[in-house]
């Protein structure tokens, strides 16, 4: 297993102990306001906790609660009884709910998605993708988004969002609060500077003005610093959580691609991505997705294999 399938397990641990570390001190302030517990240092730790933990901890909602709901109102998507039918043989061993579709789009796509909480899943497929593929590639392209329900794929890139979320919003507020707030003070400073360094030339000659601009530079200098390092930790932090979000997402298309395969054939999985348009073979590494040349030649492997265990058995 590689290293970035942790992450997914790190970050869930991660939010429960945040939860619970958030509703212990609720509950904490709550007894004791109930009770009419003398304060002490427990109840300045508890109200520290439970204000530190509420803003980051809220924002995690949007990533946890009606997922489901929430992408199919955004896709718009409308239940088809024949992908139902054809999909039906792929969900045998799935003893969930799995609601089955087709939205609106030009685009050649397909998504499968489950609710963090429940057991709540749909696979949505777009209406021009229904329109061009074939009843195999349909099928294989079902059995990708199938893998992807069966490794709980969606769960776990909900859990990572939302850690990293969590853990974005106090630098992306003092990030946020540091550039406007050099962006609005620069131009009435400098405006204010530029009138003081004129009006000391003029009174006291050019020397004392440089020394006027000299002191106030040093003043304004640690203020400048810390907001820019406010700004610049915010940019690294983002990059690297994002990095990692993408990389563990490729990591699980190359998986679903391998499961579908299993379920269908590489033959049919290659040609249900040759429907798809790759800008290039190289990959950023903000791509949640693999390129599809790297993923066609690991199906083409995956398939010699198979000939060569028939073969072997033939002989």
């Amino acid at each position: 297993m590689k290293r970035i399938n942790i992450y997914p397990k790190l970050a869930r641990s991660m939010l429960v102990l945040l939860f619970i570390m958030f509703a212990a001190s609720t509950a904490f302030l709550i007894l004791q306001q109930k009770f009419s517990i003398p304060r002490s240092a427990a109840t300045s730790s508890a109200a520290v906790t439970f204000a530190f933990l509420a803003l980051p901890l809220l924002s995690t909602m949007q990533y946890i609660l009606n997922i489901n709901d929430a992408e199919a109102g955004n896709h718009s998507l409308q239940d088809d009884d024949d992908l139902r039918e054809l999909v039906a043989p792929l969900l045998i061993d799935i003893n969930y709910e799995v609601r089955i579709g087709q939205y609106p789009s030009r685009d050649l796509n397909a998504f499968a998605i489950s609710s963090v909480f429940g057991n709540k899943a749909l696979i949505g497929f777009s209406s021009q993708l229904v329109e061009t593929a074939s009843r195999e590639e349909l099928l294989a392209i079902a059995a990708h988004e199938v893998t992807h329900l069966r490794h709980g794929d969606t769960r776990n890139k909900a859990h990572i969002l939302a850690f990293n979320h969590a853990l974005k919003v106090y630098p992306w507020l003092l990030s946020e609060l540091s550039r406007r707030g050099v962006q609005q003070a620069s131009i009435p400073i400098g405006l204010l500077v530029l009138a003081g360094f004129i009006a000391i030339a003029l009174l006291n000659g050019s020397t004392s003005a440089f020394s006027f601009l000299w002191s106030l530079a040093r003043g304004i200098a640690p203020i400048v610093l810390k907001a820019g390092l406010c700004i610049l930790f915010f940019i690294a932090l983002d990059y690297v959580l994002h990095r990692v979000f993408c990389s563990y997402s490729r990591e699980r298309e190359f998986a679903a691609d391998a499961g579908g395969a299993e379920m269908t054939s590489p033959e049919a999985m290659m040609s249900a991505l040759n429907l798809l348009t790759d800008p290039g073979t190289a990959v950023s590494v903000f791509d949640t997705h693999p390129p599809l040349a790297e993923r066609k030649r690991r199906l083409l492997v995956m398939s010699s294999g198979v000939n060569g265990r028939v073969q072997d058995s033939g002989s």
